[in-house]
């Protein structure tokens, strides 16, 4: 028999999201919509990007093995990097 393993987190757990864009940005606006209408998400913050050089200091912050796109916006689960609003919609709609 095989045994099954468990998931660190419990399946009703609601998941904070950030996320980084602007707010003349429409992926940015579809994506708090997304987190929104889903209830088990959470929007945590929505931070400003101010411009390129912003850009690239948020980035380097984020800590992760993907390579982060210099497009907006920027999505976190859980503190974690997940990808924008095209991965943001798969993962969860």
């Amino acid at each position: 028999m095989v045994a099954l393993k468990r998931s660190k987190k419990p399946i009703s757990q609601t998941h904070s999201i950030t996320i980084y864009g602007r707010k003349s940005c429409p992926y940015c606006d579809n994506a708090v919509r997304l987190v929104k209408r889903n209830p088990k998400l959470k929007l945590k913050e929505f931070k400003t990007v101010r411009n390129s050089d912003h850009l690239q200091n948020v980035k380097t912050k984020i800590k992760t093995r993907k390579k982060i796109p210099d497009t907006i916006p920027i999505v976190l689960e859980d503190g974690k990097y997940i990808g924008g609003f095209s991965e943001l919609e798969k993962k969860y709609f």
